[in-house]
């Protein structure tokens, strides 16, 4: 039997209706019997997942169709994978192929060849199309101008002129502006988990916006409080964004916005910005750069060490990593009343990590990383187990040291240069581009190993003689004061359990 397939995405004056493709096709067929899939009035062709398009492939697989018929080829789809696809089900089902328009019939090796071609255009022209839409609402974006929807919290919408152009800008609104920069400084400035901050916040905030962990993090890691500065350039390289104004605009006093197209979003927002551009903003931040960055990069830490070590099943809580997703790993229970205890990682909670199948029992893991401690307590200096500012320091003055190579480098390659044609120049500047993001690489390492120097306690020493003699009678609490003191953290893998000493 031929079949007729009509589509319409809109109702438009320069739209062919589904009426008149029916038509078209008729003429094609004659008077042999036909079936209509004409039900997929307003669905577009950038994918196959149409009602009647998905009925019409049901019965070309139970073997009732011989023969499609189409006024246009983009009627069956604009995606080249998708028609490829297609193609692939009609050979095998032996279904011949028919455009009315463009006069090609798939029997034919040229009219298959024919096809192929026109359906590469079509997807270039809607690529075209979609690329000019998106660099649109970009510079847009860049200018401050057509952002919709709610201002975040601690802002309101002002109206104001731009380029000529009516829009609006984003003000303080001053009560809530106030909560903002009171969270940013609790934050900074104390060890406080988001929970907790949630519930001090839900007790003491006389503004009551719906507090959760998730409304915390984000306004913690949203780039339009801050007052931006070069330092927040680098941080926010550092995260692979995609950046719109050079670092020479970053002067610590204009907010970010962070946009991406819908299909580039990650469920990680403002923690994965590999798709996100961000653009400085008409309005001035909120937050003093340091302080925001001092917030951001804690954040990060936590991104792996999420769990805070209160744990009662392990003493090695708090300081287990997976190899796989970077979350932290933790003791979870099974059975009546807790008949086992096992490892499992907050990426697999969240559904993002299947990597790891390795399935560790928390008993058998203590066992290992005891005999790691211990050994490793036996290798030391007879005194005291010394503090690691020394091996921080160094690799402070690394970073420092790299960060010079790379930058006497970039100036080298910049005076040579002059003394090249355009082929040089071509290779000099793209070798210069690879160099300026080493460079923002290693400032933001020195960055945060600054920051992390400033603000970590000086680890207590501990007695080396003490605890090899009396490990075995510590309770969970003191082995994981212990642990704690001299693991910086244990990475878990199916293959290894490694563990970071200071």
């Amino acid at each position: 039997m031929i079949a007729i397939y009509a589509r319409q995405s809109a109702d438009r004056k320069d739209s062919i209706s589904i009426e008149a493709q029916i038509q078209a096709g008729k003429k094609v067929a004659g008077d042999t019997p036909l079936t209509i899939y004409d039900q997929d009035r307003g669905y577009s062709g950038k994918n196959t997942d149409r009602p009647d398009f998905q009925r019409l492939v049901g019965d070309i697989k139970s073997g009732l169709i011989t023969r499609v018929i189409v006024y246009k080829l983009d009627r069956i789809s604009r995606s080249v994978v998708d028609f490829a696809d297609i193609m692939k089900l009609f050979e095998q089902y032996k279904v011949e192929f028919v455009s009315v328009t463009e006069s090609f019939d798939t029997s034919n090796p040229m009219g298959r060849a024919m096809l192929y071609i026109i359906m590469t255009f079509a997807q270039l022209e809607r690529e075209t199309i979609q690329e000019r839409v998106r660099s649109n609402f970009y510079e847009r974006m860049k200018l401050g101008i057509g952002k919709s929807g709610r201002p975040p919290f601690g802002f309101v919408k002002m109206p104001a002129t731009i380029l000529g152009k009516n829009t609006k800008i984003l003000h303080p609104k001053e009560d809530e502006a106030q909560l903002v920069r009171q969270i940013y400084d609790i934050y900074a400035n104390s060890d406080i988990t988001l929970h907790k901050l949630k519930h001090k916040l839900t007790e003491e905030s006389t503004l009551k916006p719906f507090f959760t962990d998730v409304f915390l993090n984000l306004l913690l890691r949203n780039p339009i409080y801050v007052k931006a500065s070069a330092d927040v350039y680098h941080y926010l390289k550092s995260k692979n964004a995609i950046i719109e104004n050079n670092i020479e605009d970053f002067v610590g006093v204009n907010g970010c916005f962070a946009y991406a197209n819908a299909k580039e979003r990650t469920h990680q927002r403002f923690t994965d910005l590999s798709k996100t551009h961000i653009a400085l903003q008409p309005h001035e931040g909120l937050i003093e750069p340091d302080i925001w960055l001092k917030c951001n990069h804690r954040l990060d830490k936590n991104k792996a060490f999420k769990n805070s070590g209160s744990s009662s099943y392990t003493w090695l809580s708090g300081l287990m990593e997976c190899a796989y997703c970077g979350y932290a790993a933790y003791a979870a229970t099974s059975g009546s009343p807790y008949n086992h205890i096992y490892l499992n990682c907050r990426g697999r909670k969240k559904h993002i990590c299947f990597e790891r199948t390795t399935v560790y029992r928390i008993n058998t893991l203590e066992e290992s990383i005891e005999q790691m401690l211990l050994d490793y307590l036996k290798q030391r200096s007879n005194s005291k187990i010394s503090q690691k500012k020394k091996d921080d320091n160094r690799k402070l003055n690394l970073l420092k040291i790299e960060l010079g190579v790379v930058n006497e480098k970039i100036e080298n390659l910049i005076n040579s240069i002059a003394e090249g044609g355009d082929i040089l120049a071509k290779y000099v500047g793209e070798k210069i581009n690879e160099l300026d993001r080493e460079s923002a690489r290693i400032t933001t390492e020195i960055s945060k190993e600054i920051m992390n120097n400033k603000d970590e306690d000086k680890l207590p020493a501990i007695d080396r003689e003490f605890i090899l003699r009396n490990w075995h009678t510590f309770d969970i609490e003191h082995k994981k004061s212990v642990a704690k003191t001299l693991i910086r953290k244990i990475i878990i893998s199916n293959e290894s359990i490694d563990v970071d000493f200071f």
